[in-house]
């Protein structure tokens, strides 16, 4: 017996958004039609992501492409600097704390020797 499984539309963008993130981080600078072939989405799809992406600023309109003929593409990136990443590294000895940006490099890190009690 074969039975269709439907799909929550919300389920379907999350995992298509968390795609399209995840190939500008890895394909930066990179362009909408880029991620449309990479991502094997519809290109109103993918233009409807990245519109969200841009509003909450996690992304970045760079620069302007190379065209191959016709309009000349508008190129993505991740936006480094709106958004930040803390860490802490609890250790019997020394606590750890990092801040990093979007990309997970490293802005600045402190290690603060633990007090014995």
């Amino acid at each position: 017996m074969n039975r269709a499984v439907k799909a929550d539309p919300k389920a379907v963008r999350n995992v298509n958004r968390a795609a399209i993130l995840n190939l500008i981080r890895e394909n930066q600078p990179v362009s909408r039609i880029e991620l449309s072939k990479l991502s094997n989405l519809n290109k109103s799809t993918v233009s409807s992501i990245v519109a969200d992406l841009l509003d909450e600023k996690l992304i970045s309109e760079t620069m302007i492409g190379e065209s191959t003929g016709g309009r000349k593409p508008i190129l993505l990136n991740l936006n480094r600097s709106e958004y930040r990443i803390g860490a802490i590294d609890f250790d019997p000895e020394c606590t750890y704390v990092a801040i990093g940006d979007i990309e997970a490099s490293i802005i600045r890190k402190k290690a603060i020797q633990t007090e014995n009690s």
